[in-house]
């Protein structure tokens, strides 16, 4: 899947209900599948179904922006206007550095400072030495869908190993 810019996730957000709650949502689970995952932090927030939070540098890459999951969810209006205050700003990077968003920045789903999630989709991967490891995956943005109720941004997985 093609991972969403800065400039295409906005124009479709603006096409769908502003007033709708907005979450996140993984392309391969379809909402079911997930596993425990015992390598994960007690402090990660499990980006599916979170809600969608803050705009900003990400950390794998700072020239490239992220969004965080999070437990509160706002609407579609709030993500928005947080979303075209963006483009031109200037954001620090996790280790330092400036670095100025545009329409074209990619646009991943990650908590500050992270560039990476754990797998939910049960993949594994497989060390020279024998041993196993879930797949520490980045999370690039590819599409936006509406449903009845709420607002979705797509996300797909991208192994990072």
């Amino acid at each position: 899947m093609i991972q969403m810019k800065l400039r295409t996730l906005i124009a479709k957000l603006e096409k769908v209900d502003q007033q709708k709650p907005l979450r996140f949502e993984n392309t391969h689970t379809e909402g079911k599948g997930y596993k425990d995952i015992p390598e994960a932090d007690k402090y990660d927030i499990d980006p599916h179904r979170a809600g969608v939070g803050n705009f900003h540098s990400w950390r794998g890459d700072y020239t490239e922006f992220a969004i965080e999951p999070t437990e509160e969810v706002r609407t579609v209006a709030d993500t928005l206007q947080e979303l075209k205050n963006a483009i031109g700003k200037t954001f620090e990077g996790y280790k330092g550095g400036e670095f100025t968003a545009t329409g074209y920045s990619p646009i991943y789903c990650a908590q500050y400072g992270r560039s990476s999630a754990w797998t939910r989709t049960g993949e594994i991967y497989e060390f020279l030495d024998g041993t196993t490891q879930t797949l520490s995956v980045h999370l690039k943005l590819t599409n936006v869908i509406e449903n009845e109720n709420e607002v979705i941004i797509l996300y797909d997985e991208d192994g990072e190993y």
